[in-house]
């Protein structure tokens, strides 16, 4: 027997057998690639409709601070009856996104100007008292800590350029910017003239905002508001108890008045 031909017979039958396991192999893959593709198209459409699902249920999450600020400033640029406000502060999200807070604060002004009057009870503003305004800005900074800078220089670099501060990132401290946070607040409001409320007892756990038939609420996290998120609810229970907050609130404050007064 010849033992070299037969070994090349023999490998050349296994490469040809390697060659069509190589070639099977290789078809199989890609059909099942393709329909793997088709599957994972699938669930993508799934779960674009489950998106879209959700955002037409009577509540549902609208989104991280402050990216909400720009669904708050379009509901209440169409407000037609009412507009309740219940946060820390009349400049809201002023810092995080300078650009979301001007279309907010204008949404107020224009939705007193078209409908929803001033000297009416259908307009009712509530924020924090410049003290606790600074004590919640100071639990969201904390300037004890050490560089309460750090990781912010851009948003306060904006901040300031807005404010038409003269001073410089670097060279700012932290009482001087507490000042022109509280002075945008206070400016903003005396350009408006709103009449609003202010409470003295803060901070705030629930912040909400009831436009028409429709409400947004947020629980604040004062030390990473990047977290905070916002619920958008048309659900009459809901907002009926968001009113009952409010309505507490308004009493508290006039009762406070009342008692200095005397």
């Amino acid at each position: 027997m010849n033992w070299t031909l037969l070994l090349e017979v023999v490998s050349a039958v296994l490469g040809i057998a390697a060659i069509v396991f190589a070639i099977t192999h290789t078809l199989h893959f890609r059909q099942n690639a393709t329909k793997l593709k088709s599957v994972t198209t699938g669930l993508e459409g799934v779960s674009a409709e489950l998106t879209d699902l959700a955002k037409t249920l009577p509540t549902h999450d609208i989104g991280e601070f402050p990216k909400y600020v720009g669904k708050l400033a379009e509901m209440i640029r169409n407000a037609k009856h009412r507009v309740i406000v219940v946060c820390d502060a009349p400049c809201y999200c002023v810092f995080s996104d300078r650009e979301l807070w001007g279309k907010y604060w204008s949404a107020l002004s224009d939705a007193r100007q078209s409908g929803v009057r001033s000297d009416s009870p259908s307009m009712s503003l509530t924020w924090l008292d410049p003290t606790c305004r600074k004590m919640v800005l100071k639990e969201q900074f904390e300037p004890d800590k050490g560089d309460w800078k750090k990781g912010i220089e851009g948003q306060l670099s904006v901040f300031l350029k807005g404010e038409q501060s003269t001073k410089s990132v670097e060279a700012l401290t932290y009482g001087e910017f507490e000042n022109l946070v509280e002075h945008a607040h206070t400016t903003t409001i005396d350009q408006i003239n709103l009449p609003h409320k202010e409470l003295t007892r803060g901070p705030l756990h629930l912040y909400f905002w009831i436009i028409d038939d429709e409400a947004v609420f947020a629980i604040p996290n004062y030390v990473n508001r990047g977290k905070g998120r916002a619920i958008y609810t048309r659900d009459g229970n809901i907002i009926g108890g968001l009113e009952l907050i409010h309505e507490r609130l308004q009493r508290e404050k006039d009762a406070a008045d009342l008692h200095v007064a005397a």
